[in-house]
């Protein structure tokens, strides 16, 4: 018989399945270690090559994951607003962040988000100093410059929940 090192887990509740969160000795949340990971990353990468050059990585990022997604983003080529209302569940479901609204007024873009596993350790982590946000500004501005084929497209922080704010705001100003 093989030793299963896992199933020892399971079996002695060291690992455990709580909220639909793999939980290991029901305190360490391990389905996030992810989001936590990827923020310490991006938080190093920030202090050594600066915002600009963490917002070019983020376009990079965002560039390549929204191709991936063209060949849906083609079926609702036909109005704006309506490519508009298909990013909000796109980025859900890749697990980018959850939107509490998108609005779309006189080609004017809010994006309103929380729950962002990565910002949100990015927070927790490094505070008011954290860099995180500047690399899914970038990711969300590349989103949008392919959904709205605008080559000079840049999404503006209006709010932060890193200078405490209750969620992170986006916005484009058309014009």
């Amino acid at each position: 018989m093989t030793y299963d090192p896992l199933k020892e887990l399971i079996v002695k509740k060291a690992i455990a399945i709580e909220d639909n969160r793999i939980k290991l000795f029901h305190t360490i949340d391990y389905t996030l270690y992810p989001g936590r990971a990827l923020a310490i990353i991006l938080q190093q990468l920030g202090k050594k090559g600066g915002k600009k050059y963490l917002f070019g990585l983020g376009s990079i990022m965002g560039n390549d994951a929204i191709d991936e997604m063209e060949e849906y983003l083609k079926k609702v080529e036909k109005f704006v607003p309506d490519r508009i209302k298909t990013l909000q569940p796109i980025l859900e479901i890749s697990g980018f962040a959850k939107f509490d609204t998108i609005e779309y007024k006189d080609k004017d873009i809010i994006f309103k988000l929380t729950k962002h596993p990565v910002i949100d350790f990015g927070v927790k982590l490094f505070g008011k100093d954290s860099m995180v946000c500047e690399f899914y500004r970038a990711v969300f501005s590349a989103f949008c410059r392919k959904l709205l084929k605008s080559k000079n497209y840049e999404l503006v922080e209006n709010k932060c929940i890193r200078k405490g704010d209750p969620y992170c705001e986006w916005s484009y100003k058309n014009g």
